[in-house]
């Protein structure tokens, strides 16, 4: 509206207090949106997802949950269950990326476990299993 010239203060741009005015009062403000959105800042995958990029997360990833809409009580609601709609979800999708990441540690300590023989012949061995056995020379 400020760039068409159809705010009725054309003089200046509209503040933040004004704007928020526009759409509800103060004390809706304050009760149900101000104190949320302090919140969210400390979930970086909600402040992405709010941004709405376009590499952003998806909506389950985000909510554990897939809906058409999403209001301040499902935002309340997703706040007072530690960042998610559906705990079930979130355990599963936890769960997932556990055993992704138990994975790949295993194969970084099979890497770890190549070592090159002391006998100054450079042959590596891999050390396949928990038990140690010892040879006589």
């Amino acid at each position: 509206m400020f760039r068409e010239g159809k705010w009725p203060l054309a003089a200046r741009k509209p503040g933040h207090t004004e704007l928020v005015e526009i759409f509800m009062s103060k004390s809706y403000w304050h009760s149900h949106v101000a104190k949320p959105f302090t919140l969210i800042a400390s979930h970086p995958q909600m402040v992405e997802w709010l941004e709405d990029k376009e590499d952003g997360p998806s909506d389950f990833d985000v909510w554990h949950h897939q809906k058409s809409e999403y209001g301040f009580k499902e935002l309340k609601e997703w706040l007072k269950n530690n960042g998610t709609l559906d705990r079930k979800a979130k355990v599963k999708l936890e769960k997932s990326k556990e055993k992704g990441k138990k994975t790949k540690e295993k194969g970084k300590e099979k890497e770890k476990k190549i070592e090159v023989d002391d006998g100054g012949k450079g042959k590596a061995r891999a050390s396949t299993s928990s038990s140690k056995t010892h040879k006589r020379k």
